[in-house]
Formats: structure tokens, sequence, C-alpha cells
């Protein structure tokens, strides 16, 4: 494929109008290729015999003629700097080297497999999560030359997307599809000397981050070149090292086609060779560079001989893998290929001949202008009744791919076998090692003719993600139809042998058909399939498909109206937000509502789902339902997972409410287009059941007061619940002026729980019993009736009560010090309430009483220092007051003593050991031990059992002479007698403590 040149030799002039004659007269009487085109097509020259497998191919490092770095960005701006050509539009034909025939005479090859069947009606295939418009049909950037065919490729990285096509280059942004940046093609490789750049091919190399650029240039002269590039960084607007390689040292022939693949080792470039002198093929030659050196921008590379006619090295997506598998198709009739290997180390490969394979399918060679096609939108087409588009061979046009084992590619082929009526895709999943077919099938609609609107199918490329699910790219045509962009699908869970039905993400616009004067309507020559590098998960293609016509010109120059066009779509694993749960919330508790996610197939990877829950009728703040999560993981190879939030249970009466989960990312993924569910918390509480409980009051001694009586509902409601009250007397009555009869409506609120009924109470200062009365509902609205009787109880409160008074502490042979803080504790109540309280001392049993404090609050507690003398009879008396001046007491139900601390002094001197009391003792909880050291000394001080064992250590240890005090927590010990041992080394003191329970 070639663009014509201005001025073509004789014999090439001569080729291709032979080539326009047959083609045209040919097809149109038939609509597909003849016997006669057939064979003129594999007699037109010879092809060599095919080499035995295993043959090792000689090679020879490959002549450089330019090399260049480049930065596509500023190229880009200087084009788009470049002033607008005015004037008519010029068109170019990239032409192709003509196939030689398939050889003859393989036979089936060694592995004899069973034939995988065409795809039949299956399920749809996912529709496209990601799509928009790629390069068209444009000029040039700077000229007003504009090509056919496109040759649609492009390529995919971590945010960008690169197009490559016979007219621009272009970038764009990977999340909008927004254009970034066109520069033509030549433009780009003018920098590495390569005149009239054709072919052009982009890869994406995810391990290593780098864009992998290759086209071919001087097409049918001595200059022919092979050109290859290198981004230095994984930005496709960057900059690039760029290589010029003569295609043919002898300058006698030229280079066609290229064909690229990699792995980890080399980036191979395979192209057809033809004879510059008479057009014929004169075999194919592959061009093996040195990866690692090619991205460090030297070209370290070999140049082999006698590979295949469009032998395509594959894209291998391993690490790990040494070889590169370079498949090639042998004949149609007998399904035939072969798998060469490319071994050896970086700077010194070794290409080497596969052995013949069968494909276990055959198929007719498609050629020519076959691809059926609807009557133009509008004004006539220069075919009756369209023009037919021009197909490719069988050949594996498209980079293969090398994935988990396994090498995939596509063909497009013409069907039936027998007698063609058609065009069709086979697929093809292999073992690389092998060539045993591992998985693979038929793309085609069996029924279809040139004639009868059936889908006719060309132009494919595979791609295969992490997860072994498989996307195939193509052009879709039919006689009823306008050429489109299209794929197919199958998950690694579908049936082995099927794919998915067809998709068209791209419906075709109007009648395609420009030559340009080649008497070719040019097509393709190729489309691009692919992983997206982000998450190895994503597919992605892009298609050629026919534009609208700018206007109804069908003539063969520039100003033909049809257009081509190029689309983008992306497959991505789509996540769907199920319906949300309708059930009963509970009477308490909470109730597990779950909303299911969920892909159509497993994915290989664990997925994170983040997701938000928000208000409907139920509300948080209405305690309907908890705040749940915000994310939940798929485990990989699941298909689902669940989102649960807990609704609270309650008894409120209430509508059926509702509240929302949204999904808000998923990663890896996408979310489809339902991502909101709705969930109906339905209402499963009773009618409620309204009481009325007991109330109390006191009366007061002025005015009047109110008895209020509480109404309760079992469970709330949304309605308003009303009942009607009346008053009774018990033994208070109306008449005796005790309280207000009557009778009403109660009302509680929506929502409410409860609500009162209150009745006046009169205040006296009667002195007299508490009284009672009554209040009865009756005829309830909203609910049924339950305790429809409180019984309200009027409390005397007037003065006629004294206090009634209780002495808590000290109280039980307590023993204090002198000089120490005493909690005094007493409870004093009252019938209308305690007003102050006294407390006193007495030092002898009760004969007498000195004032410890007067006119204190009523709060149970008074801190008081303990003062002397000593005592061993002392009494606490607690007297309560209340407003009348009744007064009630109570004194300690036993005597307690008090007794001087050690050295009451603390200015006079040490003068001998002492072991002073223990307080409280009897104890129940803490008990302080003081005692005083006339030197310093080593001390033990310790608490011993009667027996003489240890049960608590509490001092071990020099201390300086003074006072000293030691704390003994004994609420852990028993009831009983124990004694405090005092140890300096040359003296000992003892003392008997006391523990109660």
């Amino acid at each position: 494929m070639f663009p014509a040149p201005r001025s073509r030799p004789p014999h090439l002039a001569r080729r291709v109008l032979l080539s326009t004659v047959l083609i045209v007269g040919s097809l149109a009487l038939a609509g597909v290729a003849t016997a006669t085109e057939q064979g003129r097509r594999e007699h037109a020259a010879p092809r060599n015999a095919l080499p035995a497998a295993g043959t090792k191919l000689a090679g020879a490092p490959g002549v450089a003629l330019g090399t260049a770095t480049v930065h596509f960005g500023d190229l880009a701006r200087q084009d788009a700097a470049r002033p607008t050509p005015v004037g008519p539009l010029e068109g170019t034909v990239i032409l192709e080297g003509e196939e030689p025939p398939e050889p003859e005479g393989t036979g089936p090859g060694d592995n004899s497999l069973g034939t995988q069947g065409a795809l039949g009606p299956f399920v749809a295939s996912p529709a496209a999560t990601t799509n928009f418009a790629g390069l068209d049909d444009i000029a040039k950037v700077g000229t007003t030359n504009i090509v056919i065919p496109p040759d649609v490729d492009g390529a995919v990285g971590l945010t960008k997307i690169m197009e490559t096509l016979n007219n621009n280059y272009r970038v764009f942004d990977k999340a909008s599809g927004a254009a970034l940046s066109t520069l033509s093609i030549d433009t780009f490789w003018a920098p590495a000397g390569a005149a009239g750049p054709f072919d052009p091919k982009v890869l994406y190399d995810p391990y290593n981050d780098r864009w992998i650029v290759c086209a071919v240039s001087g097409a049918g002269t001595s200059s022919s070149s092979v050109l290859i590039g290198v981004s230095l960084t994984g930005n496709p607007e960057g900059s690039y090292f760029l290589f010029r390689v003569t295609a043919d040292p002898g300058g006698v022939n030229w280079a066609d086609f290229p064909t690229i693949g990699f792995n980890k080792n080399w980036v191979a470039i395979n192209v057809n060779m033809f004879s510059i002198s008479t057009g014929s093929s004169v075999g194919s030659k592959c061009l093996v560079a040195d990866y690692a050196q090619l991205r460090s921008g030297a070209l370290v590379d070999i140049f082999f001989s006698g590979t295949g006619f469009c032998s395509s090295p594959a894209v291998t997506y391993s690490t790990t893998e040494n070889t590169l598998y370079v498949p090639t198709h042998l004949t149609s009739s007998s399904g035939t290929f072969r798998i060469d290997v490319i071994t050896g180390t970086p700077s010194a490969p070794a290409y080497s001949i596969g052995g013949t394979k069968n494909r276990g399918v055959t198929w007719v060679q498609p050629m020519g202008q076959i691809l059926p096609q609807a009557a133009p939108l509008a004004g006539t087409s220069a075919c009756v009744p369209a023009c037919k588009i021009e197909t490719q061979d069988a050949q594996i046009r498209s980079t293969p791919v090398v994935r988990g084992g396994a090498l995939y590619y596509t063909q497009t082929v013409g069907l039936p076998s027998g007698a063609m009526t058609h065009t069709g895709i086979v697929w093809s999943k292999l073992d690389p090692t092998s060539g045993s077919v591992l998985d693979g099938g038929v793309i085609e609609e069996a029924t279809a003719n040139a004639t009868n609107g059936g889908k006719w199918y060309a132009y494919p490329h595979i791609a295969v993600n992490a997860c072994g699910d498989v996307i195939v790219g193509y052009s879709r045509f039919g006689s009823a139809t306008y050429a489109s962009a299209g794929y197919s699908f199958r998950y690694h869970t579908d049936a082995v042998g099927t794919l998915r039905d067809p998709l068209i993400f791209k419906t075709g616009d109007d009648y395609y058909h420009k030559t340009f004067g080649s008497g070719r309507n040019r097509w393709g020559d190729y489309g691009k399939a692919q992983v997206d590098p982000t998450d190895d998960l994503g597919l992605w293609v892009v298609d050629e498909y026919a534009k609208v016509r700018t206007g109804q010109d069908d003539g063969n120059g520039g100003s033909n109206s049809s257009r081509w066009g190029s689309w983008w779509a992306k497959l991505s694993p789509t996540l769907t937000l199920a319906a949300g749960p309708s059930q009963a919330e509970g009477a308490g508790g909470t109730t597990a509502f779950h909303f299911t996610v969920s892909f159509e197939a497993p994915v290989c990877v664990p997925v994170q789902v983040d997701y938000v829950a928000s208000n409907g009728t139920a509300t948080l703040l209405d305690g309907d339902y908890q705040s749940p999560g915000t994310s939940i993981v798929i485990p990989a190879g699941a298909t689902s997972g669940t989102i649960t939030v807990d609704v609270n249970g309650d008894t409120k009466r209430e509508p059926d409410e509702t509240f929302h989960v949204t999904l808000v990312d998923v990663n890896p993924g996408v979310l489809g287009s339902a991502i909101t569910a709705t969930e109906t918390i339905l209402n499963d509480d009773p009618v409620p059941t309204l009481s009325i409980a007991d109330a109390a009051a006191g009366e007061g001694n002025a005015g009047s007061s109110t008895l209020s009586f509480q109404a309760s509902l079992s469970n709330p409601t949304t309605q308003t619940v009303t009942a009607q009250y009346q008053t009774t007397d018990g033994t208070a009555t109306v008449a005796d002026n005790d309280y207000l009869g009557g009778s009403g409506t109660l009302t509680i609120a929506p929502g409410a729980s409860s609500g009162s009924v209150g009745v006046t109470v009169s205040a006296d200062t009667r002195c007299e019993p508490n009284e009672t009365l009554s209040v009865t509902l009756s005829a309830p609205s909203g609910a049924t009736l339950g305790d429809a009787q409180g019984t309200g109880t009027i409390q005397n409160d007037d003065d006629c009560v004294p206090p009634t008074v209780t002495v808590l502490a000290p109280n039980d042979q307590e023993v204090h010090l002198i000089g120490e803080p005493l909690d005094l504790r007493w409870n004093a109540s009252d019938d209308v309430g305690v007003t102050s309280v006294d407390l006193a001392l007495s030092r002898n049993g009760g004969g007498a009483y000195e004032d410890i404090a007067l006119a204190e609050a009523n709060d149970g507690s008074y801190v008081w220092t303990v003062t002397g003398p000593e005592t061993h009879e002392a009494l606490l008396r607690v007297a309560a007051h209340d407003a009348a001046g009744n007064a009630g007491s109570d004194v300690s139900n036993a005597l307690w003593q008090i007794v001087q601390t050690i050295a009451v002094d603390p200015d006079s001197p040490v003068t001998e050991l002492a072991l002073g009391p223990a307080t409280p003792s009897p104890a129940k909880g803490s008990m302080r031990i003081a005692y005083a050291l006339p030197r310093t000394s080593r001390v033990r001080l310790e608490v011993l059992d009667v027996q003489g064992r240890r049960v608590a250590p509490l001092v071990d240890g020099e201390l300086p002479a003074g006072r000293h005090r030691a704390t003994w927590d004994a609420s852990r010990a028993g009831s009983g007698v124990y004694v405090v041992r005092l140890d300096t080394g040359t003296k000992v003191l003892m003392k008997r403590v006391v523990v109660t329970r």
C-alpha cells in the first residue's frame, strides 16, 4: 500500500489499470469475486516454496539512513501555525503491492483439528461505555491533500489516546475524547528523512509506558524505508526517537505493509517486498530491533529475509516471555497457517520458521470490490445501484496478541468455503508453541449475499483483557445499510467457540465511493482493538465508518463528496444496581435491607464499589435507618456484592417510607445507567392502644395546682388521636372543694406518643389524709382503648407531719482522729420538704450536746474537722426542720471514738518510735495508720492476720525522722481482727485493728 506518485513508472501504471478493469468488470456482473478474478490473483506471480519448519533465516544489520528526536507537541504546534492552503482538495490513493498467490498443495498441516462452527445467535454484546469520534476524512494538516484509504489504527495509554492514519496523527484525552493535538504523518516522519510515509501503526507498551510507532516510505523507489520509533516517556505528545532503515540496501526492491509487534526483548516489523522494476512480490522481511536499546535512543537491529507474506509479530502481554511469536496465514482452501518464532538475546535474535498447521476451518480468499452498500441518501451512484467497497485478503492484517499463554488473531474470509456469497471473520485462539486450536469461531451472517441486505464483515482486530474477555472490532457492510463500525464480545465464562451478537457502535451515515482515478473504492486496510492499560480490563476498538456526504459528486477527483470517518468505543465491566428491597421494618432492633450490585460476568480482580445513602420520606434524623458504610468490595471471581443498610424497627404507626442508595464510583469498571435504588420500609405496626395512667400531686397551701394524668399510645402514629374524658369523685370530692371536676377532649398530635389530662386541685392547710379521684377515657379516635381509667391521688402536704431523720455516719463504733476531716451523713425527708438541719455532738453518750453546724442545707452530708477532747462515747445528732417549725431528729446508733493524733503539736520533736491508732476501726474500706520515727530508719510496716501471716505490705524502705502515715485498703479483707506491725530493725510495735462487712 503506497501513495500514488504524481508520475508513476509506466509498468506500475499499467498494472494498476489492469487491476481496475478486471475488478470493476467482474464485480459489476456478479457482486463477488469470480473464478477468473480468483485465478488471476493466484497466478499473477509465483510465490516461493515454503521453507521447511525449523529453518533459521539469514539476517543482516539494518542500515539506518536517518535518525531524529522529535517532540510531538512542538510539531503539532508548528503544523497548526502553518497557513491553510486555499484551493480544491487533491486526492491521494494509498495503493498496495499486489499480493502473491497462496501456496498450493500444502495440505491440512500436521495437526488434525475439529472444525469450529460459525457463530449463531447468542446474546447481545454489551453496549459501549464510552464512544467518541476519531480522526476523519480531512486534509493533511497544512495541505489540501486528502487520502484513501485511512488505514485506521490507534493505541490507548493511561490518560491519552493516539490515532495514526494515512493523513494525520492525533492525540485525544482518554476520558473526554477531546482532541488535544494534530499533525500530519509527513510532519511527524520528515525529521528522519522520510518522504511519503504511509501504512502507519502505533502500539502502547503498558510495561515500559512507551508508545511504539512504525510506517514505511518511498513506495516504488530505491529510497524505500522502514520507519520505526519509540517515545521517551508515557506522554504521546512528548518526544520520540525516530529511525529510518533502508528497505533494500541493493535499491531494487521496495517495502510495503508493515506489521508490528513486541515483547520484552524486541520490537519486530515485518514488511512485504516488491520489485521496483516489475511490481511483483519478491518475498518478505522482518526487522527485529533490540527494544531496550531502542528505548535508550540506539537502533540495534537485524533484518531477516524470507519471512511470510504479511507475517505478523504479536503484541506480547508478559514481562517474562522471551519468545516473540509471528503467525502467518498460508492457504484459505486448506485453512493452514504457521507460527514462526524469534528467539535468542535482545542484541542477537534468531528467526525460525514454524511448521504448517491446520486451523480446522476453510474459506475462500476474499478479494476486490465486493463489499455491498446501499445507494446514496441523495443523488446517484456511479454504479447501479451502488458501487461496492474493496475488501482485502485473508491475511493477518492487524497485530496478533499473546496473552496468558495463548495467541489470538483475526482474518477476513470469504464464506461459504465452496462458493463465496459473503465475507465473515475467523477469530482464533491458539497454543503458540504447538499451534493447537484452543478456541475460536466465525462471525458471519450465513444467509447474506450482495443484494439481500445481509451483513458482511471485514477489517477485524482482536483484543484480550486480564480476565480473558475478548473483543473483535470490525467494519460491517450490507446492501441495505451503510458501512458501519461494530464489535462482537465474549466473556471468559462464555462457552468455547462463541462470541456474542454483533453490536454496531457507530452506524454508517451515507453511501461511500472514492477512487481518485485508481478504479478502486478503497476502505481499510485494518482496524484496531486493545485492552485499556489503566485497569487491564476495559477493551477499546477504533474502526472506520461512512460519514454523511458533503454533496452529490461521485466522481474520481478530490471534489468527490464521500467521506470516511473513524470512531472509538470502549467496553468496561459495567456495574448495575438492582431495585431496592421492600420489607417490613419490625417492631424493634434493626432489620437488614440489602441492595445488590452486580456485573454481567465475573471480574477477575477485586472491585471496590463506593456508595452513599440518602433520605427519602424516611430520614436519618427521625431514626428510620442507620447511616451505613461508604464502600464494599466484590471479591475477584464474583459477579455481585451486597450493600447493607440497617433499618430501625419501631412501633410507630405511619405510612410506608423510602430512602435511597446511590453508587458514586466503581474501581475498576464503570457505573451503569441505574445507579440509584429506592428502598421501601413497609409499616407493619398495629393500630395503637390508648391508656391513661395514675397520677399524684401535692395540693399546696394556697391557690391551686394541677393533677396531670398521662395518656400514652402503645406505638406512635402519624394520625391525630382523640378521646373523651370525665372526672369522678373518690375520697376527694368536688363538693368538698378538693378539685374542679369536669369533662373534655384529650388530643395527641401526629408523631407524639403521649398526651395529658389536667385536673385542677384546690389548695388548703387542712391536716387530712391523702385523697383520690379518677379520670375515665371514652370514644377514642385513631386508637383502641386500653386502660381507660386513671386514679389520681391528692397528696396532703400540710404542715402536720414532722420530718423523718436517719443518721447514716458515723454510726458504728468508729474511731476518728482529732484534726482529720469526717464526713457526717444523714437522710432527712418531710411530706412538704425539709428546710434545714442542725448538727450536734455529744462526748458523753448523749448527756450533753455541743453544736457542730446550724441551719445547714438538707443535702445529706457535712464535712467536719474533728476537734478534741478525746472521747470514747461520741454521738452525732441530726435535727431536721420544715417550714411549719416541725422538727425531727436522730442520733448515731452506737458510740464512736475521738482520739488524739500522734504528736498533736506538729512542731514538737519526735523523741521515740510510736505507732498511732488505725482509723477508722472497725473499718469497711480504707484504714489510715499513723507512725513516728525519732531518726532515719529502715522501716517495714505491714498488716498480719492473727496467725502472723502477712496480709498486706504497706512500707518497706528507709524513711527520714518525722511523722508518717500509711493507708491500707481493707475492702478486700475478710471480717475479723488483724495486727498492724511496725519494725525498724531495733524495735517492733504492733496494734490491733478490726475489719467488718
